[in-house]
């Protein structure tokens, strides 16, 4: 089964109840956190609840190796984020939402 990265790229400090549940869920405690999940409609519904707060995309094989030394979490991407912040949609040019195979190059960014 394909596996999905998830990132953290905002905090939430007025979100509804049921969205801070979901970001438990998912494992994503505070910005910049990543979880990997498997592709299935479930995490994909959850998903879609807290699109407005983390990014997501499959991940490669060799950044799976590189994601097990990042245990506690990541550091803000070198670089920054992209040109629209993080307040748009990335396909808009900004950054949360699905970036498809994207989300490899802003996580090999943020490896500490």
């Amino acid at each position: 089964m394909v596996k999905i990265v998830i990132v953290r790229t905002r905090s939430a400090p007025r979100e509804s109840g049921h969205v801070e549940e979901t970001l438990t869920r998912l494992a994503l405690p505070k910005r910049f956190s990543f979880s990997v999940r498997d592709d299935s409609p479930s995490t994909m519904g959850m998903l879609m609840n807290v699109r407005h707060l983390v990014t997501w995309g499959p991940l490669s094989s060799a950044l799976e190796k590189k994601l097990s030394s990042a245990k506690n979490g990541l550091h803000p991407p070198r670089g920054g984020f992209e040109r629209k912040g993080v307040k748009m949609p990335f396909a808009k040019g900004g950054v949360f939402g699905s970036r498809g195979d994207a989300i490899n190059e802003l996580v090999e960014r943020m490896l500490p």
